[in-house]
């Protein structure tokens, strides 16, 4: 990392003085040292639906604090691409991505099941159930690429979703997991990641029909006092009607 300096006589990391003339300017070495670095392809969704970014993980090991800049990517002596890194302080990590990996292909199919009611409540005249759903996201990944790929795959983070998978994220930000994918050379391989989350609905009993009320008192979870409560409200629903048929009779 290099920058422009004025005249004047200042130390490099390794505290050596350099003098300089006045009314001279140079460009001097700030931070002449190798951080550490891996090499990772980043699939964000978001960002584009087929393909990942080549990308570093990249730890300041420089023992000095790093401020954020452009960088240049070079793959051994051949130009990779261009990046820009936030302010890195010592023994920091961040992930930089420089160019898209068109060796290696994703595809994301979601999927959901019906769910599961979990808990019931009446109050007011309104039926408030509570509903438990899963929802899965395959992620499909195709290495054409000659060599192995390390892929990370950032999941969305949702507030009212928690992962159901035993496998835990190989890291949390602040709006994504990661998933850490090893992918052989010329092969593919899937990854599922599964959610829950709970559903809460309010269903008015005056605006729907028995059967739905029926359905309700046919679940599990639903307690004595509310089964009550709904046979009660089916009942008074037709009273009506009946005392008119009793009536009719007479």
């Amino acid at each position: 990392m290099q920058r422009a300096l004025p005249s004047s006589t200042v130390r490099n990391p390794d505290e050596e003085p350099v003098s300089h003339a006045r009314q001279k300017s140079a460009l001097l070495p700030i931070v002449a040292k190798d951080v550490e670095s891996r090499r990772v392809s980043i699939y964000n969704e978001r960002t584009h639906a087929k393909f990942p970014l080549l990308g570093l993980q990249v730890k300041n090991t420089s023992g000095a604090h790093l401020m954020q800049g452009p960088v240049t990517v070079f793959e051994g002596s051949v130009y990779g691409g261009d990046a820009k890194i936030a302010d890195l302080q010592p023994n920091e990590e961040r992930l930089i991505s420089y160019a898209v990996d068109l060796g290696t292909e994703v595809d994301a199919k979601p999927s959901s099941d019906d769910g599961r009611i979990t808990a019931i409540k009446a109050v007011k005249g309104v039926i408030h159930p509570t509903t438990k759903v899963r929802e899965t996201r395959t992620y499909t990944v195709a290495n054409r690429n000659d060599a192995e790929r390390s892929l990370l795959i950032e999941h969305p983070v949702r507030s009212d979703y928690e992962l159901a998978d035993a496998d835990k994220p190989t890291e949390t930000a602040a709006d994504v997991y990661r998933f850490a994918v090893k992918g052989s050379a010329g092969k593919t391989k899937t990854k599922a990641i599964t959610e829950e989350g709970l559903l809460n609905q309010s269903i008015t009993i005056a605006d729907t029909n028995d059967d739905k009320i029926r359905f309700f008192l046919s679940k599990t979870a639903i307690t004595f006092g509310v089964m009550a409560a709904l046979e009660q409200a089916m009942a008074l629903r037709w009273a009506p009607q009946k005392d008119q048929r009793e009536v009719g009779r007479q």
